[in-house]
């Protein structure tokens, strides 16, 4: 694990040193505890802003969403040969030990202790930018996870230990063995990945993080504890919901994004209209 912290560290250590929080977060004569409630309330903000860009698909647009249905449902193909393949592999002390780092970068409580970690450090040496960072890590990990276990309960999919297939699928079924997909631990390490790339805006930051967090779902086929769709959806929400946290962040900032040539799927209060922006 101890590779894992030091990428972490090298990489917190190149966050720029320009002020990036809203007015709030720079004001130095705040009280530590007025600037912990400010932040609960701005994740308050982040949570319904992700809430509203869900349910509303007003910034969906259809190629996207097109595109990540059809990959996914292009890997499932994949799925059985993939298992016979890390099934028959050799395992080694050197294998076993290298998934086992791995698989802990996308265990809920590595990146728990990264977003305390940061946030109050931040806090401490009133560094505002590791501050909101360890902020907006936190804020992501929540979307993620409601997402993935919200995903998890309503496909219902049967891991692959089960030896059931992977077409087996029990909606709303109650138990760890049926929650296969997506895969918790990937949407876990590439929400990480995510949102450090997202802050540290350095090229060897990001391939070294997201390399991390791919060895991660692959680890989780090691395991046999997912199928290599579940990894493949475990990346895509874990990407979103960092860039959801990220975008809301930028909105705060003032920084908004250029509107897109394309169509869009939007709701109407006769149901849905596909329009098509210029």
């Amino acid at each position: 694990m101890k590779f894992i912290y030091l990428i972490i560290l090298l990489a917190a250590l190149q966050f720029p040193q320009t002020s990036y929080g809203n007015d709030t977060e720079n004001d130095s004569t705040q009280c530590l505890p007025e600037m912990i409630v400010d932040d609960i309330v701005v994740a308050t903000h982040t949570l319904s802003y992700a809430g509203k860009e869900i349910i509303s698909l007003e910034h969906y647009n259809l190629l996207h969403i097109g595109t990540v249905l059809g990959v996914t449902f292009l890997s499932s193909f994949a799925d059985e040969p993939l298992r016979t393949q890390f099934s028959d592999m050799e395992r080694t002390y050197s294998t076993d030990k290298l998934a086992s780092y791995a698989n802990e970068y996308g265990n809920l409580i590595v990146p728990a202790a990264l977003t305390g970690g940061l946030y109050f450090s931040g806090l401490l040496f009133k560094n505002s930018e590791i501050r909101a960072t360890g902020r907006i890590l936190g804020e992501a990990l929540i979307i993620g996870g409601i997402i993935n276990s919200a995903g998890k309960l309503i496909a219902g999919r049967a891991r692959p230990y089960l030896n059931e297939g992977n077409g087996t699928f029990r909606p709303f079924h109650w138990g760890d063995e049926r929650w296969s997909f997506p895969s918790g631990h990937t949407t876990v390490a590439f929400t990480v990945s995510g949102v450090l790339s997202g802050r540290i805006k350095r090229w060897w930051a990001s391939a070294a993080l997201y390399s991390i967090a791919t060895c991660t779902g692959l680890t989780r086929m090691y395991y046999d504890k997912h199928w290599f769709s579940d990894v493949v959806m475990g990346a895509i929400l874990g990407t979103f919901a960092s860039r959801i946290a990220l975008n809301a962040e930028e909105s705060r900032n003032g920084k908004t994004k250029e509107k897109t040539t394309g169509w869009y799927l939007s709701p109407t209060p006769q149901g849905l209209a596909l329009t098509f922006n210029f």
